[in-house]
């Protein structure tokens, strides 16, 4: 009974593709302790105050987990497909996959799902690339031997390789660099909302649509 046979209570590696963005959970679980703490203070509100203070600052918690959960996150463009490739470049053995496909502001995720090969274990991979480092990423990848489906992907995001004829990841990566700038000058006005709602409302209604404009 060894760590290498796999026999408990030493179990072999089982790594599975990722689903969920960590930092997206960890976002979740922050809202919800504030949101735990709106509810243990709300008694001690009186009247009919206590309607608006919990709409006021449910929906002000909601719009501030919007903004870092959307420059955060990395689900602005979520596709999959399943097709047959080789698992490896130049192989002649064909395996069914299925590719999936996820794009944020300054990073995508890749993830492979498939049958194993020559009647191994089930094929499952989770990788994650940046748009400004995709060159020196396919490059370790391919010295890390990662399966040609994710290779393919890697590629078409590259930005100065030659091989590229639509620069997808140079054009995603504008499109990203400049939003993700919006998003956080959207979450300083956010903050600034905040603090006028206990001084002035009606200039924390301007700030909180001067926000909403930025988002857009």
């Amino acid at each position: 009974m060894t760590l290498g046979d796999g026999w408990p209570p030493f179990y072999s590696e089982r790594p599975s593709a990722a689903v969920v963005n960590p930092s997206q959970l960890y976002l979740g679980y922050a809202a919800i302790a504030v949101l735990i703490g709106l509810f243990l203070i709300l008694p001690g509100v009186r009247g009919k105050e206590r309607l608006f203070f919990l709409l006021r600052w449910c929906t002000s918690l909601f719009i501030g987990a919007t903004i870092i959960a959307c420059a955060q996150g990395v689900s602005w463009h979520v596709d999959s497909v399943e097709t047959v490739m080789p698992f490896k470049a130049n192989s002649e053995e064909m395996v069914r996959f299925k590719v999936g496909l996820m794009i944020g502001l300054s990073e995508f995720n890749v993830t492979l799902r498939g049958d194993g090969v020559q009647g191994g274990e089930d094929i499952s991979f989770s990788e994650r690339y940046y748009f400004l480092s995709a060159d020196e990423a396919l490059t370790d990848s391919l010295k890390r031997g990662l399966p040609f489906p994710i290779l393919n992907v890697v590629e078409h995001f590259s930005v100065n390789r030659i091989s590229t004829i639509w620069m997808w990841g140079r054009r995603y990566w504008i499109a990203g660099h400049y939003s993700f700038y919006m998003l956080w000058s959207a979450f300083g006005m956010w903050f600034v909302t905040n603090v006028l709602f206990h001084s002035v409302l009606l200039y924390g209604g301007m700030v909180l649509t001067f926000t909403g404009l930025l988002m857009l």
